[in-house]
This record gives structure tokens, sequence and C-alpha cells, in this order.
């Protein structure tokens, strides 16, 4: 092998530009998954840290996790209580020295203005164990105590009468202390929070005997958590770290197929650039395996290279990342971005292995074949693909488009990921077929430009060059297609949730929420149906369907809407059943929701709620608006929403709303229907990621277009021998990427556009993607144009001065 070292120099020196768009794809590649691999370390590693509890030996409370076998455990969003009794036995343990019970609950106390300041409300207990020094200042009934920046936000001062809001409950209390704590808070004597608050949150132990209180703790089914885990038990940080796990794992997985797409593409390129100077290789004595081996270390070498710059790019995109999903509140500020160096080092591995097997793959036919027909076959490529593609590529294009149907079947998200996710094998499929495509129209496009020579040289080459043409046009096709599915799917998707939302709430007249005290106290939406109004609980939370499969315990967790009242305010198209039973232990189900778990009216339905109960309501009503409303209904008894509701949806007077209103301190007014604020920062989010994925693609277009026209430097040489000016070079050179962008436009229509549209007249009715008007035509004419500049600019650099310059051997 290191013979091969000078030739593979050599090799390299003159296919530079091909090494180049493989270092840049190994760079952009790197990057991408880098961000992917920090988003799901942080869901992984990050915690937060303690404040109340930083003193604790441990911290124990329940499971915060739906148990799935075989697959990552699904968070609860809401905190899961810890039986009274069993707190009350682990504190009496021999061994703990001090113990107190977290009872948090929603406090608000209401400034000089008369407008709420939230903060979180606790018992004293965990006060004084944050702090025994504060002991001698506990409150007794009818008395607060604050935190010093609680105080100064509401300006009141110890000895004054406060009002003060306890989950939604309105009541005065006398400020008795403030108090400097870690973390702002109100404290409420112990008695008064446990009935506020009901069951246990967490308990704090200082112990001397840490061993014993695990086994105590597991073998009454709860989890003691120590060190950097008590942050996470004290702010609840499980479901948002679950969630960046999903969205990395997610965008990885994407990623994964992009990455592995583009840089095969890329390593293609150059190897197909080096064809001649392999087969000389051969020639001389090479064996195939050490060919290989050369080719595959080159590509390494240079995706190496890339690595660091790379990678620094990586990190800096995925504080970008972490940043805008912050902004948009999917992620806390208790969680920290970890920057650890696995997912680098991931990213590396990934990288390399996919260009090792993209080289070994690209050379694998012309490191293989006797070597005088390698010289012979070397200039210009296999007149015959290999005969399986054009059978693999047809299978796999009709197995993507028959993913349209999936919408006339099911009504539900699963047909909007089938036809959006079908782009990829689709465009693997035209990858495979594309050669006999391209040869199938350049054919034909020869015959009618038989007297125009420019244009028939054009076409000439396309024909010629199958597969380095259907390589190109695929690469346009991917990004295209992307561009287009990414943005109609959404566009589709937030047209169907808006239309049903719309139709569903046509009598809603006015949007009542109270974000400072979280949520609209239920005897204020009582007090406002007392004023002649009709008036619809309206929230929002998460169920999980638990299940069983092959013996091992499964779940699928879904969104969920909590409602009270609705009967004459929103209509979520009642199939079967009636709303007005939606009351106690109830749920409603949606049709599609319905059809998958085979349940119906009067049929129980297992379900574990957002805090871990586990519950089996009876279903009264079957729904079909379930995009707008939801899979479930849940009344609000059964979701056990604690005194308030997240938004009142309000159907009479708008003007009884507001003089309503003025009377209910951090009440927000908004005329009609409006629940636009909870759903916008995933709307962001997917865009980002979705702008991104394509922007990668589009790296990878520029790449291999340059690479793929500065390796024709040698024929453009031999066309100016035989007369033909730069000028007419680079009319035919015009010609072809009109024809390859054509074709790409052609291909990508064909595999996303109509998909896209049978997916939007399934649910909307109209024979077109959803979004902009100038979507379509956008991508298609942009992803052309840019490909035309990167083939012109690259044809420009390649044609040399005149024709007396020694031909070379890329020729």
């Amino acid at each position: 092998m290191s013979s091969l070292l000078g030739p593979s120099i050599h090799m390299a020196h003159r296919g530079i530009a091909g090494l180049v768009a493989v270092g840049c794809a190994a760079l952009g590649g790197t990057a991408a998954a880098t961000v992917a691999g920090v988003v799901v370390d942080t869901g992984l590693r990050s915690h937060a840290d303690a404040e109340l509890t930083a003193s604790a030996d441990a911290v124990v409370a329940s499971p915060q996790s739906f148990a799935v076998d075989e697959d990552l455990d699904i968070p609860f969003p809401d905190r899961v209580a810890v039986p009274r009794e069993d707190a009350d036995a682990l504190a009496s343990l021999e061994g703990v020295t001090a113990a107190a019970v977290e009872t948090g609950f929603d406090f608000a106390v209401l400034d000089a203005a008369g407008d709420p300041v939230e903060a979180p409300g606790h018992g004293w207990d965990i006060a004084v164990f944050a702090d025994p020094g504060v002991a001698d200042l506990a409150p007794g009934p009818g008395e607060i105590v604050l935190d010093t920046e609680v105080a100064e936000r509401a300006s009141v001062a110890p000895g004054e009468e406060v009002t003060v809001f306890a989950n939604g409950s309105e009541t005065t209390a006398v400020l008795t202390a403030v108090v400097d704590l870690p973390g702002a808070g109100a404290y409420a004597p112990q008695p008064e929070a446990s009935d506020l608050a009901g069951p246990v949150d967490y308990l704090a132990v200082r112990t001397d005997d840490l061993r014993g209180l695990e086994a105590a703790a597991s073998d009454l089914g709860l989890m003691t958590e120590t060190g950097s885990g008590l942050g996470e038990v004290e702010e609840l940080t499980g479901s948002e770290r679950g969630e960046l796990i999903a969205v990395g794992a997610s965008l990885g997985g994407t990623l994964l197929l992009l990455i592995g797409f583009i840089i095969a593409g890329a390593v293609s390129a150059s190897v197909t650039g080096q064809r001649r100077d392999i087969a000389l290789l051969r020639a001389v004595g090479a064996t195939p395996r050490e060919v290989r081996r050369m080719v595959a270390a080159q590509a390494t070498v240079v995706a190496s290279l890339a690595f660091l710059p790379g990678a620094a790019l990586g990190y800096v995109l995925a504080d970008g990342f972490a940043s805008l999903l912050a902004a948009q509140g999917l992620m806390g500020d208790d969680i920290a971005v970890v920057r650890g160096p696995l997912p680098a080092l991931a990213a590396l591995a990934l990288v390399v292995a996919v260009v090792q097997i993209s080289a070994r793959t690209a050379s694998l036919r012309i490191s293989r074949i006797p070597a005088t027909e390698a010289v012979s076959e070397s200039p210009t490529e296999p007149r015959r693909p290999a005969p399986f593609r054009l059978a693999a590529g047809a299978a796999l294009m009709g197995l993507a488009l028959s993913t349209t149907v999936v919408p006339v079947f099911t009504r539900s998200e699963a047909a909007f990921a089938s036809v959006a996710g079908g782009i990829l094998p689709a465009v693997i499929g035209l990858a495979l077929a594309g050669p006999f495509l391209v040869r199938f129209f350049a054919v034909r496009l020869l015959r009618r430009v038989s007297a125009r020579p420019v244009a028939w040289l054009a076409m000439a080459h396309s024909e010629a060059f199958a597969l380095r043409t259907a390589s190109t046009a695929t690469i346009l096709a991917l990004a295209m297609g992307l561009a287009i599915t990414q943005f109609a799917a959404k566009g589709t998707m937030v047209a169907v949730i808006g239309d049903e939302l719309a139709d569903g709430t046509e009598d809603v007249t006015a949007t009542v929420t109270a974000p400072a005290l979280g949520g609209v106290p239920r005897e204020d939406t009582a007090e406002l149906r007392g004023l002649g109004v009709e008036a619809a609980a309206y929230g929002a939370t998460t169920v999980i369907v638990p299940g069983e499969s092959d013996g091992k315990a499964t779940g699928e967790a879904y969104p969920a809407t909590v409602l009270g009242g609705a009967d004459g305010v929103v209509d979520p198209r009642v199939a079967e059943g009636d709303l007005d039973g939606l009351t106690g232990d109830a749920v409603a189900v949606g049709s599609t929701a319905a059809w998958l778990h085979d349940v119906g009216v009067g049929d129980g339905l297992e379900l574990v709620l957002a805090d871990g109960r586990t519950v089996e309501p009876t279903v009264v009503a079957v729904y079909e608006r379930s995009f707008g409303f939801g899979p479930f209904l849940l009344s609000e008894d059964l979701a056990g929403a604690a005194g308030r509701s997240d938004v009142v949806l309000a159907s009479g007077s708008g003007a009884v709303v507001r003089d309503w209103a003025r009377n209910v301190p951090g009440a927000v007014v908004e005329d009609g229907f409006s629940l636009g604020a909870g759903t916008g920062g995933r709307d962001w989010v997917s865009i980002a990621v979705a702008l991104a994925i394509v922007g990668y693609v589009l790296l990878g277009v520029g790449n291999n277009l340059v690479a793929a026209t500065s390796r024709r430097r040698g024929e453009f040489r031999g066309l100016r021998l035989i007369g033909m000016t730069p000028r007419q070079i680079r009319a035919m050179v015009r010609r072809e990427a009109l024809f390859v962008g054509a074709f790409a436009a052609v291909a990508a229509f064909a595999l996303s556009v109509v998909p896209m549209g049978l997916l939007n007249l399934a649910f909307t009715g109209v024979p077109w993607p959803e979004g902009p008007w100038w979507l379509v035509p956008g991508a298609l004419s942009f992803v052309t144009a840019l490909a035309y500049i990167a083939i012109m600019a690259a044809a420009r650099c390649s044609i040399t001065a005149g024709p007396r310059r020694r031909l070379r051997w890329e020729w």
C-alpha cells in the first residue's frame, strides 16, 4: 500500500475539485450531526441546579415517566405525587436526621396597582430545610412569608394585608416576614400548603443511612435521587429533557439519511473524476483491494481535515438552536446546554463511516474489471448501468408514491408523516433509475435538435454521460422535493388545524386567559356563566394510551384537551354520543383514535394522565374534528384541573365579558377565538429545522455541480481543438444545465408536489399544497437557478483560453 502513496497524492492534486466537494460535504455533515448530538446529549445529561434541596443528601419522589419496554420511557409533563403516608414513613426511618415534604402550589400576589405577581408557592417546612435560620419566622394561619425578590416586585412589606391567589382561589393574608432563600417564592403555613397542594411533591432528606433510605423507597415504588439528580426532581425538567431527546433523535434520523446521500454523491463525483488514474494504477499492477483502500483513505483524510471546523461550527449552531428553543418556550432556563465531546466524536465516526462505505462502493466496479478494459472505459462511463438499478429504482419510487393513498384510509398525522417522509426513498429510487430515464429523454431530444449542432452536442453528452447527468439531477430533485414537502406539509397541517378550530368555534365571541395566575379561576368562570354568558373551560394536557405487544409494555403519548361546559360554545362535530356527558369520569375520543384503539360510545378506555394516574373513563362521544381539538377530550373532573382553566371560551355579549374581566385580576380578553400563543413556538422551531435541512442539501447541490463540471476541463480542451469557441462551449453547457434543471424539476414535481397535492385534496378539498402561492414555483426556480449558476461558473473556469494547450489525462 505504501507504494501507492505517490500516485494517491498525485491523483488528489489533480482531482482537487472532487475532493473539495467531499470536504465541504463532510464539513456540513459534521456540523449538522454535531447539532443533533448536542440536543440529544443535553436531553440526556443536563440537570437543573438544586436550590431548596441543595443541602439534602437525597430527594425521594415518584417515578416521573411511563415505563416502556425496548424504548425510551415517556416522561410525564405534570408532577407525579408521593403518597403522604409513604413520605411520613420514610421521614421516620432510623438514620434520617432531617426531612421536609414539598407541597408546591401556584401562587400570585397583587401589587399596589392590582396586577398579579406570579411566584412558586411552597410549604414552610421546605423553607426551614433550606435554611434552618428562618425557623423563628414561621407563618401562622392566614399569614404568608415572601422571598425578597417577590416582595420587591409586588412592592409589599411585612405587616401588610395582601390579596393572594393560590391554585386559582382568591384570599387575603398578612405578610409576616420577607426572607432571602434560594429561588424566589412564597411560603404558606404547612397545613394550609398541604390543603392547597394536596399530595406531596417530593421528600427532601438528610440521612446517615443513604442505602437504607434507597431500599425503603424502592420497596414503596419510589425513586431516590442524589447529587445532580436533586435539581431535576425539584424543577421537574424530565418532560422538557425528554422532548429534547425526541427532537434531537428525529433531527438526527433525518440528517443521517441526508448526510449519507450528500456525502455519497460527493465521493462518487470525486471517484468518477479519477477513473482514468485508477485504471492506470490497475494497469501497472495495483490490486482491486489496494485501489479501494487508496480511494477510501484519500477521501477519509479529506473528511478528517473538515472535522475540526465542522465540529466547531456545529457547537456554535447548537447554541443558536438552543436559544431558539428557549425563546419559544420549549426549553426552560433550568436546562443548560451540554457541550461535551461526545456529539463531535459521534459525528466524526458517522462521517468517516459514510465516506469509507461511499468510497469503496464507488470504486468497486472500476477496481474489479480487467486493467485493459478499465483503461478503455475510463474516459467515458459504462454504456449500460447495471440492470437491477431500473427495477430497484422503479420499486422504490412506486413504494414512495403509494403512500399517497394513506390519507384515503386514515385522517391522522400518520398521513402527513408518510407522504412527507416518502421523498427520501423516492429520490433514492430516482438515483437508481435516473440513468435510464435520462437516456430515454435525451435520445428523444436528440432527434428533435439534430439540425442545431450546439444543442445536439448537449443532448449527446447528457446521453453518453447518463450516470453523471442523473446524479446531478437527483441531488437537485432532492433539494426541490425537500423544500416543497417540508413547508407544504407544515402549511397543510396548519390549515387543517385552523379550519377545524375555526369551524368548531364559530360561536366563540371572546377568549379569556389569566397567565399571571396560572389560569382562569373556576369560581370566576362560574360567575361569568351567571351573567348569562355561555363559557367553556379549555386546557391542554397529555395522555398516554398503554398497551402490550408480544408480552412487552408499550405506550403512545397523545395531546389531549380538557373541556368543560362546551355545549353551545364549541363544536368538535360529534358523530356519536353527546358532549353533555363529558363530566366526571368521562372522555370523548376523536374518530381516528376511536378506530385505532377500537373503542366506541359506552366503552371503557384505559388512559395514563399527565400526572401519572391510571384511569379507565367511559367514552361518551366520538367526534370528527380531532386535528383541531386533539384526539381526546377529557372532562375537568377527570383531568383534575386544580381550580382553574388555561383558557375560557365565551359565547355571548363581548361587552359583558370585558366588564366581568375588569374585576378579575390578571384576566386578558381577546375578541373571538385565539389560541395561537401556544403553538407558535413549535412552528418556528419546525421552520428553522426545515431551513437547516434544506440549506445542507443546497450545499450538497453546489458541491456536486461544481465538482462534476470542473472535471470536464479536458473535455472542453478537446472541443476547443476541433474548432469550437468558448462561447459555443458555454452555450452547450447552458443547454445541458437547462436539461438537467428541467429533468430535476419534473422529477421533483412528480415525487413531491403530486403526493402533497393529493394529501391536500383529501384533507382540505383543493388539489394543491397549502402555503404561499409561490412556494412550488419558487422552490423549483431557486434550486434550478442555483444549479445553473454553479454549472456555468465552474464551466467558465474550466474552459481554457485557447486550443493549443496540451491535452491532459482527464480527457
